[in-house]
């Protein structure tokens, strides 16, 4: 299911960036669930400075999701994010 859902997501993704309208995810960046907020933020890393603000915030969650956010910016600080 999970595989699943990245896969979706995956796609989604490579359909808005061929177009060049990534920047359509900007309205998920206010989503009120956390774990869409940071898939978008995610997928916003390389073109909007709001999407680590974004991220950020989420670090502060004591939950699984904040931890999430936590790896993600440390791996986009090193380098070694890869998006998609």
């Amino acid at each position: 299911m999970c595989n699943l859902a990245y896969s979706n997501l995956r796609t989604c993704y490579y359909y808005l960036k061929e177009r060049n309208m990534v920047n359509l995810l900007e309205i998920l960046l206010q989503h009120e669930d956390c774990s869409v907020r940071l898939w978008a933020a995610y997928a916003l890393l390389p073109v909007k400075k709001e999407a680590k603000e974004v991220i950020e915030k989420i670090t502060k969650k004591n939950t699984i999701i904040g931890f999430d956010a936590e790896m993600t910016l440390i791996e986009w600080e090193k380098g070694r994010l890869k998006i998609f």
